[in-house]
């Protein structure tokens, strides 16, 4: 079982006994102070991540405090540089840009 978290971070669990397999930091999160909408705090990774059986990556896109979305494909709990991209800005502002 994959599981992302607000905190910027991805949790791989064992379907046996629920411990943390592996887990990886992607970055700190955007405290929702510095935000000009929303209540989220901190803003980090919010959406479900997807898994690719193809490549056995895990997808994610992650929030972090300084205002950049990124892209980014996790195998075995290891950064996967070949699949992370910053992703463009879509509004006028990066730090409101949450919402896609």
């Amino acid at each position: 079982m994959i599981a992302a978290a607000e905190n910027d971070s991805v949790y791989a669990l064992s379907a046996r006994d629920g411990q943390v397999a592996w887990s990886v930091s992607l970055g700190q999160p955007m405290p929702g102070a510095d935000l000009p909408c929303g209540d989220i705090d901190p803003l980090g990774i919010t959406g479900t991540p997807a898994y690719d059986p193809d490549t056995g990556l895990v997808f994610v896109v992650a929030e972090t405090a300084d205002a950049r979305h990124t892209l980014a494909g996790i195998a075995s709990g290891r950064w996967c540089c070949a699949a992370r991209s910053r992703l463009r800005k879509v509004w006028r502002s990066r730090t409101s840009n949450a919402r896609r």
